[in-house]
């Protein structure tokens, strides 16, 4: 599982459209606009997301059962944010290729998906609970601690380092009987 953890801002998603806007290095479109899920803004913080081809070929019912223990579908705005902030870092898309379904839902009534950056840029859209070979699952779960830290959108290595560091400290408070 490729996991990757990012500094989320809590942006909706036309905020981040204002941000990164359309075309190269953006959205597909903003077919969307109007939709309540594209007003509709994540919980700012630390997220890990699954970004491997996985669950794919699943309905939602499938892919829900199947999801790790403590993921959750993504939020829509979660998981764009974290596909730009991650090309615009490295200049390479992750969902390359493929779709994340995510939480929320469209007017239409299927569940919304992001992904498919082949042609450089982001694209979303309305998915029906049907499985598909192109739809998978970009799990994600918020970390609950390292929420104040201000990181960078893809400082994963300095999380990972500090995680371990606070797993360390943990044992050691143990050991030596120090109780917080």
């Amino acid at each position: 599982m490729k996991n990757l953890k990012f500094n989320i801002t809590g942006k909706s998603l036309n905020e981040l459209y204002k941000i990164y806007g359309e075309g190269d290095g953006g959205f597909y479109s903003h077919w969307w606009k109007d939709e309540s899920f594209a007003n509709e803004k994540p919980k700012p913080g630390t997220y890990e997301i699954n970004f491997e081809r996985e669950l794919i070929e699943l309905n939602y019912e499938e892919q829900k059962k199947k999801l790790p223990k403590g993921f959750e579908f993504p939020h829509l705005a979660v998981i764009a944010e974290a596909i730009l902030s991650h090309h615009k870092k490295t200049k390479k898309w992750l969902f390359e290729n493929y779709y994340s379904r995510t939480s929320l839902i469209s007017s239409g009534g299927g569940r919304v998906v992001v992904g498919g950056c082949c042609d450089g840029s982001v694209g979303v859209s309305g998915w029906g609970g049907s499985g598909g070979g192109g739809v998978g699952v970009g799990a994600s779960r918020k970390l609950k601690s390292l929420k104040s830290i201000k990181l960078e959108p893809f400082d994963s290595l300095f999380l990972e380092r500090l995680e371990s560091l606070e797993n360390d400290m943990s044992k050691l408070k143990k050991v030596i009987n120090i109780n917080d």
